[in-house]
């Protein structure tokens, strides 16, 4: 992240989750503006901000549809949240219409040809989920990874409830990167993302 470049520049995040890099940016003086979709985000790191005497706004928005003129920040960072939205193409649109000429966008998106993907999501996982068929399988994987047995316990549900459509590749990574439950993630090569970004 390019907190050191943030000094006196309007940033803007997209997903600030819980804060983390926002305190980062906020601590190098810039005019620090955090979104995410979720309230629930946007109001822990308002909290973390007030407790650490940090300046900075929040709001909730749309990735996909920014509610800023055209030019306005010197910076657009956004880590492993973009992949999320139905929509990247139009969200990277968005990103690069509210950079400054000159400006700097810092994205990070699931890679298609990484090693978690190839083995531990297609190969790894798709094993493991076949030990959670049985009763007794979220304690056998808990033992073998160390993954919290609630969690593997979601999975199953979600498997013994949907079978078939869980299994899918776009189920099933959705799944299995962020943890169940989560509703939409999506991997991209170094291509798709040159296409998306020219």
């Amino acid at each position: 992240a390019p907190f050191d470049e943030a000094r006196g520049k309007r940033v803007l995040e997209l997903g600030c989750g819980i804060g983390t890099d926002g305190a980062q940016f906020s601590r190098k003086d810039g005019w620090y503006i955090g979104s995410d979709m979720t309230e629930r985000a946007v109001r822990i790191s308002q909290q973390r901000f007030r407790s650490e005497g940090l300046h900075g706004n929040f709001v909730i928005l749309d990735a996909e549809s920014l509610p800023y003129s055209s030019d306005r920040f010197d910076i657009v960072y956004s880590h492993g949240v973009l992949h999320h939205t139905p929509d990247t193409e139009r969200a990277f649109s968005e990103v690069h219409r509210v950079l400054k000429a000159g400006g700097k966008a810092v994205i990070m998106v699931y890679h298609r040809s990484s090693w978690n993907y190839h083995i531990g999501i297609k190969v790894i996982r798709r094993l493991g989920v076949e030990l959670l068929r049985f009763s007794w399988g979220p304690r056998f994987v808990h033992r073998l990874t160390g993954e919290a047995i609630e969690r593997l316990e979601q999975h199953q549900a979600m498997l013994k409830e949907s079978g078939s459509e869980y299994l899918t590749e776009a189920a099933f990574l959705s799944q299995n990167t962020d943890g169940p439950g989560n509703p939409l993630s999506k991997v991209y090569t170094r291509q798709q993302l040159r296409r998306m970004l020219h």
